[in-house]
């Protein structure tokens, strides 16, 4: 696991440039976790719902994380496929996703459950003040 996640300039204006949090690797299906934030993709489940537990379970355990980005976060920020082309989404082609302001830190494990359960969480984490990046 390499380069997961990465940030490219967005936005139409020169003078107001935003910042876009890619996810690499292959397409799969995501979700916002924000009771964890993490962004959560599904390699292979037997349902949503085990997928989500056992993400939950094993965030708490010894995962293996790979540091990714900084970034500031404002407001809000929307998720959708690459392959949109973003300009006009309908709410069920996005996702939104929300965080206290500040500067955080994305980091990327993957997890398994060593039988019918896998999946990647992309974790946010705050950074302090002062904290290189």
């Amino acid at each position: 696991m390499s380069d997961y996640l990465g940030l490219v300039c967005a936005g139409a204006a020169a003078t107001q440039v935003e910042m876009a949090l890619v996810i690499a690797d292959e397409p799969l299906p995501a979700a916002y976790l924000p009771d964890i934030q993490c962004i959560l993709q599904w390699q292979y489940a037997p349902s949503e719902h085990t997928l989500v537990s056992a993400a939950r379970s094993a965030i708490a355990g010894p995962l293996v994380w790979q540091q990714g980005p900084f970034f500031e976060f404002r407001d809000q920020a929307v998720m959708f496929d690459a392959a949109a082309s973003g300009e006009s989404l309908d709410a069920d082609e996005m996702l939104t996703l929300s965080l206290p302001p500040g500067r955080y830190q994305c980091l990327t494990a993957e997890y398994s459950d060593g039988g019918d359960i896998a999946g990647v969480l992309h974790q946010f984490r705050p950074v302090e003040d002062g904290a290189p990046g």
